[in-house]
């Protein structure tokens, strides 16, 4: 690794969240975790023609919706709300 690699490094390192112990690490990303697949399942909720099964080309998706709507801040309560109304009139007028 170079110099300047290293020293990259070394402040991510740095900056990255400190725990007291490693029960409150586990305890903080087994939460994160949760989150995290929550929204996913959520996903699956709102592109029920995907199919979101932790496939090989399923996770290339399951990337391109997470960061799409985390990027686009589109994981508020507001906003999910109003997709999933959305995406019960769409199924209602298919009917």
């Amino acid at each position: 690794m170079s110099r300047q690699g290293l020293k990259i490094a070394i402040e991510v390192g740095l900056s990255r969240k400190k725990f007291d112990d490693r029960e409150s690490a586990e305890n903080y990303f087994t939460n994160l975790k949760s989150i995290i697949l929550d929204k996913v399942v959520l996903l699956q909720e709102l592109h029920t023609n995907e199919k979101l099964d932790y496939s090989p080309q399923s996770l290339k998706l399951i990337e391109k919706l997470y960061f799409y709507y985390y990027d686009n801040n589109k994981f508020d309560e507001k906003t999910i709300t109003k997709l999933k109304h959305r995406r019960k009139e769409e199924n209602t007028k298919r009917k």
